[in-house]
């Protein structure tokens, strides 16, 4: 019986291959190519290329050889559109198709496709079966115009806040560019891009002139793509943000400045003999080794998209200082990832000559140095969004729950609250329940703030005020993030149910365009890209995209908040006349999502 039933199994996988192997062709994959594109190439959809090529749905690549169903298979398969007996018509949803493009395409409102299909109400999914009971002939093209402003205006509302202005520019299509790339450029769904560009169509061509919604809430792009890492595709997950890309100035020649304290030479040599990081042991090289990995990434990117610059690589050996010279001054920037105080020479030497340095931490204590941008928020940063956040709140009654060796910290919340109360707990950590009790209040929100490292403090009073959120509004925060106890030593569910909030420099949302720039670098060099790398990447492609727009480099820096991978830049200048990234986030443990950012 057993032999009998591997025999069955071998003939049934001979069949299923020959089967396959009848009713499909090959495909060798290209570079810039990704599984839309080759869909759209075959005219068959992403899922069913993913259903014959398992692993593709996570990455391709360059080389790969993809079994495609034959669009014949597909058409003989299933009818995206068909029409019924009464009338009505049955379309299957297909990828990238939405709500508001289909309500055009049949001439129905996105209220009449929901009230006959309920089960789409909570979200259109690939392979929905739609009954319409209104519309044109499928036989014809969808019926997209851009004639009726409203329809316009409906496209690209997700675009802008209800009361904000739209405008538009010409956009000249470049080389590999198609309407998923277009639409996605434009912040859109492709069959909303579609409406503002009907020509569209009849499909894309290189130098056809698009209408293109130009717009600060546009999603940012950078160099990652399903295929590799370099073209562009969307990555911030807000559309609050400026889209620096869309207003590149492609005359505009700059030059940007790297200084490390190793040559390109030593930099290169490094990261080809390395294949993890954690495998240098000189944490300095490390560091420099990881950040020129991402800023070679941004590089690249960049350069695909056309963006014009020189790049100088420049070995820091002492504060001597030597650069070539360049008589546009104005459009030159220095990248100097980790500046510390022994250089401070020659920062003032790019000071005197106007050049903007973007720098990790700004360490700098000499007078004069207004040309120097911190890209990362610092602690005191971090500690003032915070504080601001709680104070902007005036029912809050603010508790302070703080060590007594932590003398400084307790100033800096003096300073910015000044109606804080404090409980100063012993050098055990203990401190009298009646004390804290004491201090809450009714009739508005008792913010507590931990200024402690000592677990046995978190675990005492969180077990006490837990006791007390049916009486009270309590809700916790740390101003250094790194004062959190870890998981193992008291629980997160005591967190998450405080509401526990910190102010975080990087990012907590991860776009699908960021998970996937982290799956590809995975893929490139088998490992996660570490915060440094992060680093190199966001910070190498903010500033040559603040450098290339049509002013200079302070004018970018003053009207543009940006976001990449990890990163919000939104520089302020300081009491020092120098510019601080003041884009922190603050983050709450949150009892149904975990985590969340609440600005």
């Amino acid at each position: 019986m057993k032999i009998f039933f591997n025999v069955f199994i071998f003939f049934l996988c001979c069949f299923q291959l020959a089967s396959a192997q009848q009713n499909t062709i090959k495909h060798k994959v290209r570079k810039g190519e990704n599984v839309y594109r080759i869909g759209l190439k075959y005219d068959v959809s992403p899922e069913q290329i993913y259903q014959l090529n398992p692993g593709s749905k996570e990455s391709i690549y360059v080389g790969q050889v993809l079994i495609i169903p034959s669009s014949q298979e597909n058409s003989s398969k299933t009818n995206i559109t068909s029409q019924n007996n009464n009338g009505s018509l049955t379309h299957i949803v297909q990828q990238g198709e939405t709500k508001f493009g289909l309500s055009k395409q049949f001439g129905v409102t996105i209220e009449e496709l929901e009230q006959e299909n309920p089960h789409i109400k909570g979200g259109l999914q690939v392979g929905h079966k739609l009954t319409i009971n209104k519309g044109a002939s499928t036989s014809n093209k969808m019926a997209y115009t851009s004639s009726d402003p409203s329809t316009v205006n409906e496209a690209v509302k997700t675009l802008k806040k209800s009361n904000s202005k739209v405008e538009f520019y010409s956009y000249e299509v470049k080389p590999k560019e198609t309407l998923y790339s277009l639409s996605v450029k434009a912040g859109m769904k492709p069959s909303e891009f579609l409406i503002l560009n009907p020509d569209l169509i009849n499909g894309v061509q290189i130098g056809q002139k698009v209408k293109m919604p130009k717009t600060g809430t546009t999603t940012e792009t950078v160099g990652v793509t399903e295929n590799n890492i370099g073209t562009s595709s969307t990555i911030a997950a807000s559309t609050k943000y400026d889209n620096l890309v869309s207003t590149l100035d492609h005359s505009k020649k700059t030059e940007l400045i790297f200084l490390f304290p190793y040559s390109e030479k030593e930099l290169g040599d490094g990261l080809r003999k390395v294949n993890q990081f954690s495998e240098v042991q000189d944490s300095v090289l490390r560091q420099n080794l990881e950040f020129y990995r991402g800023a070679q990434l941004a590089i690249d990117s960049l350069k695909k998209m056309g963006v014009n610059f020189d790049l100088d690589m420049v070995k820091m050996e002492n504060e001597q200082l030597l650069l070539k010279p360049n008589p546009n001054k104005n459009f030159r920037a220095v990248i100097w990832p980790f500046k510390n105080t022994k250089t401070e020479e020659a920062t003032l030497m790019f000071a005197t000559q106007n050049i903007p340095v973007v720098t990790l931490e700004n360490t700098s204590t000499k007078p004069g140095l207004v040309n120097i941008y911190e890209a990362v928020p610092s602690q005191t940063t971090q500690r003032e969004a915070i504080l601001n956040y709680i104070k902007r709140n005036s029912n809050n009654n603010v508790i302070v729950i703080n060590d007594k060796y932590r003398r400084e910290s307790k100033n800096f919340i003096k300073d910015w609250l000044p109606e804080a109360q404090f409980l100063d707990v012993k050098s055990n950590g203990t401190f009298k329940d009646d004390d804290l009790l004491g201090l809450l209040k009714n009739g508005g929100n008792n913010i507590v703030i931990f200024d402690t490292d000592k677990n046995s403090t978190y675990l005492s009073a969180t077990t006490l005020l837990l006791s007390q959120v049916s009486k009270y509004n309590i809700q916790l925060a740390v101003i250094d993030s790194h004062l959190i106890p870890d998981d193992t030593e008291v629980s997160s569910k005591r967190f998450r149910i405080l509401k526990l909030m910190y102010p975080s420099a990087t990012a907590l949302k991860q776009s699908n365009a960021t998970n996937l720039f982290i799956k590809k670098y995975k893929y490139l060099y088998k490992s996660t890209p570490t915060q440094n790398v992060i680093y190199g990447f966001d910070i190498t492609y903010d500033t040559l995209l603040r450098m290339t727009q049509s002013g200079s480099f302070e004018k970018a820096v003053k009207n543009n908040v940006t976001e990449y991978v990890n990163i919000k830049f939104d520089y302020r200048p300081n009491a020092k006349g120098s510019y601080d990234n003041k884009g922190v986030y603050i983050i709450q443990y949150d009892a149904d999502s975990f985590l969340k950012e609440l600005n």
